[in-house]
């Protein structure tokens, strides 16, 4: 059975430290340090996920509560009580043994449980969601249902309002 092991990471996790970014007066401005820093959690999360992936493992629970932060900023991927090896197929099909993480869970896994990267690649792209609306909650004008997410076409429209200045104005 593979083992994790990850050091204590005082600045906790990614959700927690991204609302601690947000302004704490209403008109207060963002720090202008902030997309840099968002734009580094992306990258990092992105390449631990790539990793995972290289290995043959579904997380099936990414977002950003489940990302932990380190003292000089480095992201670490965490909780992986639901991730799975694919073992040498394209996808792990099986039942979830609690509340599924509908939020960040793509829809053909939601539907037919059948998880590959590319639901994985889903959730990555609801916590950037995250990452750049400074941890809100995604989809919360949405209704959610566990066992069939309505409409999801329609559902580009949830991005986030103008939280963080824009990384280039051209």
């Amino acid at each position: 059975q593979p083992l994790i092991v990850l050091e204590i990471l005082v600045k906790g996790d990614l959700k927690r430290q991204l609302r601690s970014l947000k302004p704490k007066r209403h008109g207060q401005e963002v720090s202008v340090n902030c997309p840099g820093i968002l734009l580094s959690y992306c990258r990092q999360v992105a390449a631990g996920m790539a990793y995972l992936q290289s290995r043959d493992f579904v997380h099936r629970d990414l977002a950003a509560r489940n990302i932990l932060i380190s003292c000089d900023d480095i992201c670490k991927i965490a909780d992986f009580g639901l991730a799975r090896h694919l073992c040498n197929t394209e996808s792990h099909s099986g039942s979830w043994t609690g509340r599924i993480p509908v939020r960040w869970t793509a829809p053909e896994a939601i539907q037919r449980r059948e998880f590959t990267s590319a639901c994985d690649v889903w959730s990555f792209g609801v916590m950037v969601w995250e990452i750049w609306s400074l941890g809100s909650r995604p989809y919360t004008s949405h209704l959610i249902h566990s066992r069939y997410c309505v409409r999801w076409q329609k559902v580009i429209e949830w991005l986030p309002h103008q939280v963080v200045p824009p990384l280039s104005t051209n």
